[in-house]
């Protein structure tokens, strides 16, 4: 091992290594600003409802009717997106190191959207989807 630091190859291959492993142990956290915030219909309130169970059983409870139990699917479409409008500001979802370390990897070496989430029961532990990730949670 000493031999290899030693060594100008193998002290080139070790920082090589260092500078490779220093974007994927930092992570970029978007944040929002707060004009950002202002101009969409963004509900910090709505946060809490982090699974894909929890938001069926919010949209199911705008949707309820008080006529004789009648199933309203305009009125559930609309309670959806308005759900779906409210939960999330613009801006891409993306794995961190700790949840998906593959994609994250891709994402730095490949491609960088790799990293975003397109399974909906994670995107909703966010607080920022791009519109096409909004509509798979609306889905």
């Amino acid at each position: 091992m000493i031999k290899f630091f030693k060594s100008k190859s193998g002290i080139i291959y070790f920082g090589l290594a260092i500078g490779f492993l220093i974007p994927l142990l930092i992570g970029s956290v978007g944040n929002v600003s707060k004009h950002q915030a202002i101009t969409e219909q963004f509900d910090s309130n709505l946060l809490n409802i982090n699974s894909i169970d929890k938001a069926l059983d919010y949209i199911d409870s705008l949707s309820k009717t008080n006529d004789e139990g009648q199933f309203d699917t305009l009125r559930y479409v609309q309670a959806a997106s308005k759900f779906t409008k409210s939960r999330f500001f613009h801006g891409l979802s993306r794995y961190k190191f700790s949840e998906n370390w593959i994609a994250v990897l891709g994402a730095n070496c490949l491609w960088d959207h790799m990293s975003a989430i397109v399974n909906p029961d994670d995107i909703i532990k966010h607080s920022n989807a791009l519109c096409s990730q909004q509509s798979i949670v609306f889905l």
